[in-house]
């Protein structure tokens, strides 16, 4: 949404990354965070995705936070919205993550 910053799109066939520690420790909460921007239709799309993975997971959809200020994202290094950040961590951006891969992304994140 914000074509000035806007990088390179990814491919579909680009792979998500993936974190190589867990992001969420045994019992603590996690911080989940959709960046977006006022309007975007495919921000709010993977807000939905993000939520009805946390449902099928049985984790609380008020866990994650939908954020439109651009500085937040700046300070992520996120050129390009939708983008997804867990405790800090940006494990996707640019494109919507399918509910499936948010699942298994997030499976051995939260216990």
């Amino acid at each position: 949404m914000w074509s000035i910053f806007r990088k390179k799109e990814p491919t579909a066939d680009a792979p998500i990354k993936e974190a190589k520690a867990p992001l969420i420790q045994d019992g603590e909460q996690p911080k989940i965070q959709v960046l977006g921007s006022i309007g975007c239709v495919s921000c709010k799309m993977q807000l939905a995705q993000m939520q009805e993975a946390l449902k099928e997971l049985g984790q609380p959809i008020s866990n994650v936070e939908y954020v439109e200020d651009i500085e937040v994202a700046l300070k992520y290094g996120i050129m390009s919205v939708p983008a997804v950040v867990i405790n800090g961590k940006v494990i996707g951006s640019g494109k919507v993550i399918k509910k499936a891969q948010l699942v298994e992304m997030l499976k051995g994140q939260i216990g």
